[in-house]
């Protein structure tokens, strides 16, 4: 080849080393900024998960009462609906549901207490994951891109 396209081919190989050092530090300093929410991250799934065991008695109780609201309204649709209620059996009853909504409320924020520490724990999971996928393929892509540009520079240069 003429000696424009060796010089040129010669600019590509270290433009393309350039950029692969460039990328390789992105990679760095993306992980770097991973390791240091990775702290937080703990901190929260520690929180999270000190609040869920705090928290597991009142569920427990909660999970019952909505239990024995569900066995009690099976047993009031066998009732005959033509029955008039009075004034103090109305209330009693929404009184009963009153009590049924809170207890659901209590389900609601310790299902979604659950689904925080679920997404925590995956994020952990994967950033270690992602980890230890990245360190061996930077490892062999690193030996290959080495071998390349040795090999492309001593024949250019």
């Amino acid at each position: 080849m003429g000696p424009h396209i060796d010089a040129f081919c010669g600019e590509i190989c270290l433009k393309l080393v350039d950029i692969d050092e460039e990328l390789r530090h992105l990679k760095i300093t993306i992980r770097e900024k991973a390791h240091h929410a990775e702290p937080e991250v703990r901190s929260r799934l520690e929180k999270v998960m000190k609040r869920i065991a705090w928290n597991q008695p009142k569920v427990a109780a909660a999970r019952a009462q909505v239990e024995g609201w569900i066995k009690a309204n099976d047993a009031l649709r066998f009732q005959n609906d033509e029955i008039p209620e009075d004034r103090i059996s109305k209330l009693r009853r929404a009184a009963e549901a009153n009590r049924y909504a809170a207890a659901c409320i209590v389900l609601a924020i310790a299902a979604m207490d659950e689904a925080e520490r679920s997404a925590l724990e995956a994020w952990l999971v994967r950033q270690d994951a992602n980890s230890s996928q990245c360190e061996s393929i930077d490892k062999r892509i690193g030996a290959r891109h080495s071998e390349a540009a040795a090999e492309a520079l001593s024949g250019h240069v």
